[in-house]
Formats: C-alpha cells, structure tokens, sequence
C-alpha cells in the first residue's frame, strides 16, 4: 500500500476540523507575548475551537507549574533544555509525524536536537537570544560599556546604575550570563566555576532593582520598564527587547532602547511545542502544532513579537527589516558566540536550587 501523501493529509486534516470534529478549548501553556493573535484567529475560525492561553515570563515558573504542580495543558512551549526534563518527567507524548506534515518546513539546523533526538517530542516553534537591552542615551551618558557584561556584573559600573538594572528570574539563564563573563561554558558544572559565578551573581545583586519577569516598580514587564525609562539596563529575550524598542511608550518618551549580544557569548533558546501526555484534546493539539508550522503562520510570530524563527518556509513573509536584525537572525559570524542551555544532572541542578532560593530571599 502506498503512502498518503502530504496533500491528501492536509485537506483530510482541513475537512476534520471543518465538521467540527476537534471543536473544543484548546488549552496553550506559553511565553509572555509570544503568540500571533492574527495566526491564532485563523485557527480558530478554521477549527470552530477557542484557544485558551496561559502565559508564564520564565523556564523556572513553567517547570514549577508542569512538573511541580502537575498542572496540565494540551500543549506547551517549552525551551530545549526543559523538552528534556519533560520527557524525562514522563510528562510528554511522542508526536504523530503523520499528522505534522508541516514539520517537513523546519530548517535542517533546528530538527533532531540533543535534548530531543529525531523530535520525538518537540516541534521547533521559535528562538530567542539572551541579552542586554538597555537605555543607550543613559549609558552613553554614564559612558558604560554594552559590548561585554560589566555593566550587569561589575560593582564599579553598577554602582552607576544603582536601583535602574533588571534581572529576569530565571536562574539558567542568569547563571550562564555570570559563567560566560567569567570566562566560562554556560552550561559548566565545574565546582569552582561555578562558584566564580555565584560570586558574581552576589555582589551584583545588591545593586539590581530586582529578579522577576515583572518589575517590581509597577506591574509591568521589564521590557515596559525600560520603555517608560524607570530602568535603564536589563538582562532579558531578544522578542522582549524588540516590543520594548518598537513600543509607542517608548517613542512617546523619546526613549532608544537598544540591544545586543555581548562578547563573552550569548545564550541561544530553541522554543518548541509539545503535547502534555495527558493532554484533553491531544488531536486538536497536533492541529495545532501543524497550523503553526505553516510557513505564513510561523511567519506572523516573528513579524509581530520579533521572535526569531527556525521555520524554512517563513522566510518569505518575514518583514525584511526583520530579517536584517542581528539579534533577531544572528549571522554565521555572530551565531559562533550564542550557546544553548543543557540539562544539568540531578545532583547539579539541586544544590544549585538551593542556592538561588536563598539568593532570592535575601
């Protein structure tokens, strides 16, 4: 018997969701401002469903709520290192290939990743870069540096910063900026390097105006922070900085905001969707995920957030500008610094929890 083919697997999925057999709430675990409304519509209207999401600002609240609190969604959006510590968890359903023919539009670079041999449970939906944003005339008026991460670590530039630096609350990504300016792999598990970083982390902190994917200055994301010029500097995703500088505060305030990958390296975040593997509605998820591997669907994530994309067939609907950002698209050149976060063994990542709640609580 033949195999069916990609076409006749579409239109049979179109007719599906055309009889309304997958209409239900389809229920999405996802970032912050990482969703095409436009796209979702769509969907929607095309599906006769209503997605429903729910949103987190961190890796650390996401992991807390599915693996702590055992909360459950039909699909989630997950960022490389934690699709291991899903599956890990027994937590996640392998894929049916079959229905994702779409998957067949992500680029070569993004399928069969480590942390998920051969995507048996992830489909690549998006990136982001880890970095500093900042209020380029305040720190061109300080005369503090943005090319390195002295400005996020160093006391004597800090101190020039006092209560206007913003750390996002989570604790990877905080670590791999302090190993990597110390000179170190992101995702080393050396005892003295890491507590080079941990050094660092404490003597910086004293200065920070806090650690949360939300300012503690207003109930506002460290992004509409720095558009409204109440923070100047800021270690937080690439998409975040890029709604911050196109925000209409910040052009109302005469506010630059800038950003940009520091030399010592960069943390690259491959953001994937997978289905909780007790997931209600399990067949509209994987309609879903093939919706959004579209390439004119994939297309408006990245053209509305700034998300970077790993999706071969978008490239053409992304707004050329976009695709001319650096921090959005890295080049081959400024790719050779961006790294990707592993899973830490179970021995590693406890001590190091233990560490960062006492860190949180001083």
């Amino acid at each position: 018997m033949s195999r069916p083919s990609v076409r006749w697997l579409r239109h049979s999925l179109l007719l599906a969701c055309a009889a309304g057999a997958l209409a239900a709430d389809l229920q999405l675990y996802n970032w912050s401002d990482y969703l095409s409304e436009e796209a979702v519509q769509r969907f929607e209207a095309q599906c006769s469903c209503k997605v429903v999401q729910t949103t987190y600002g961190t890796m650390d609240e996401m992991l807390e709520a599915v693996v702590d609190k055992g909360k459950v969604f039909d699909v989630m959006v997950p960022s490389d290192y934690a699709v291991s510590k899903l599956a890990k968890a027994g937590l996640l359903q392998p894929l049916d290939r079959a229905k994702l023919p779409n998957l067949a539009n992500v680029a070569p670079a993004f399928l069969n990743p480590s942390y998920d041999p051969g995507n048996r449970y992830s489909a690549p939906y998006a990136f982001t870069s880890t970095l500093l944003g900042y209020n380029a005339d305040k720190l061109k008026e300080l005369n503090i540096p943005t090319e390195n991460y002295r400005a996020l670590f160093d006391p004597t530039e800090l101190a020039k910063l006092m209560g206007r630096v913003f750390v996002i609350n989570d604790s990877r990504e905080v670590m791999a900026a302090a190993l990597a300016y110390n000179g170190f792999s992101p995702n080393s598990t050396k005892p003295a390097e890491l507590a080079a970083a941990r050094a660092s982390i404490e003597a910086a902190k004293p200065f920070w105006a806090g650690m949360s994917f939300y300012s503690p200055l207003a109930n506002q994301t460290f992004g509409e922070e720095l558009a409204v010029g109440n923070i100047w500097l800021a270690l937080g995703f690439s998409s975040d900085f890029f709604l911050a500088k196109t925000s209409p505060k910040a052009a109302k305030r005469g506010i630059k905001i800038d950003y940009r990958y520091q030399r010592e390296g960069n943390v690259l975040g491959v953001d994937n969707l997978v289905i909780h593997r007790k997931a209600r509605n399990p067949e509209l998820a994987l309609q879903f995920i093939n919706f959004m591997l579209d390439g004119k669907n994939s297309a408006a994530l990245t053209n509305e957030t700034g998300a970077g994309n790993p999706n071969a067939a978008a490239q053409r609907f992304v707004r050329a500008e976009l695709r001319s950002n650096q921090a959005i698209f890295p080049s081959s050149e400024a790719a050779k610094g961006l790294r990707q976060l592993a899973e830490w063994d179970a021995a590693v990542q406890s001590n190091f929890d233990s560490w960062w709640e006492k860190l949180r609580a001083r």
